[in-house]
Parts: C-alpha cells; sequence; structure tokens
C-alpha cells in the first residue's frame, strides 16, 4: 500500500530531483558534504571518505564515497545508512544520540549493487534489537567507481524535505570489518 501510495504521489507531483542515482556526482556539486577520516581501517574497499544527503520535496537523496570501489571485489559488501527520520532518539534502533527509525541497506559485488532495500523499525521491539526492523520498500541504488547513490521518497520515511534528520553511515565486509 505504501509503494503504490508512493509512486502515485512520485507520478503526480511531476518534480524532478537535482539528483539522478547513477553513480555519477556532478549533480552533487553545490551540495554540501562531508568528508570522513580516511585511512581508519584496513580495507580502502569499505573506508568512508565522504558521505553527502540532499532533500527536495520528493526525495532524499544520499551519496557514499568511499576510498576505493566498494563493490569491486567477488566478495559482497554492505552499506547501511540508518535515518533518524523524526529526530528523535526516544524512537526507532538506539544509536548514541540518534533512534534510527529507517536503514537503508544496499549490498553488492563486481561492481554492481545487488540490493538495496529501505528498512523500517518496530517500535514495539527493544530499541536494541538489530532483528526489530521490517523490509518497507525497495530504493534505487547506483555505484560508479568509488561512488555509490542511492534514494529514498521522503513520503516511506514519513517526513517532510524541511525535517532535520540523523544519518549514519555503515559500511562491511565478509571479513567482518567496519567502517
Amino acid at each position: 500500500v505504501l509503494a503504490g501510495m508512493s509512486i502515485l504521489l512520485l507520478w503526480e507531483s511531476g518534480e524532478d530531483s537535482v539528483i539522478t542515482v547513477d553513480g555519477e556526482i556532478a549533480d552533487w556539486e553545490g551540495i554540501n558534504q562531508t568528508e570522513q577520516e580516511a585511512n581508519n581501517v584496513e580495507s580502502a574497499n569499505i573506508d568512508i571518505v565522504g558521505t553527502g544527503a540532499y532533500s527536495d520535496a520528493i526525495y532524499l537523496s544520499l551519496l557514499t564515497v568511499t576510498q576505493e570501489p566498494i563493490f569491486a571485489s567477488s566478495e559482497g559488501n554492505t552499506i547501511r545508512i540508518l535515518i533518524d527520520s523524526d529526530n528523535s532518539a526516544d524512537t526507532g534502533y538506539s544509536l548514541p544520540g540518534v533512534g534510527a527509525d529507517q536503514m537503508i541497506e544496499m549490498y553488492g559485488k563486481g561492481q554492481t549493487v545487488l540490493s538495496s532495500v529501505l528498512y523500517s523499525f518496530n517500535d514495539n521491539r527493544d530499541s536494541n534489537d538489530w532483528n526489530g526492523f521490517f523490509a518497507l520498500n525497495s530504493v534505487n541504488s547506483r555505484t560508479k567507481g568509488t561512488n555509490t547513490e542511492t534514494q529514498v521518497p521522503i513520503f516511506d520515511l514519513g517526513a517532510s524535505a524541511n525535517d532535520e534528520m540523523k544519518l549514519v553511515w555503515q559500511t562491511t565486509n565478509n571479513e567482518d570489518m567496519v567502517d
């Protein structure tokens, strides 16, 4: 039902995002990005060196830049972006100062995003229960070189473009390394 309503909302709005999810980052020029600490994990493929977020009337667009291409190996790697869409640490999955109401999880290998899913947190579960997340929708994600982009409809987050949100990025590989 939510997916159908999202499609209807997006179809009727007639507005396009300034971000095109294609792995190219020229459309991110002029949009604030955050430089992250480099070389703090052994694997350059999961070493996050930059992140970006842009919200418009329809989408929350997210950019992850890694030192080396994250999905280049034949072994799978994962990007998770936890979203505190209501800006309240009292709801969602509990992290220091953040209550993650949603999570986007992208998994890929061989320079391809194989799955990209938006999860929502069930607030009836314990706030420290990782299994409290349930799949809500697939989301549009693309990778090219060291850049990975994804977009999620604002409607699916229960938010609006002007709402303040907190975002937490995490990458992992099959050797249990984390950044």
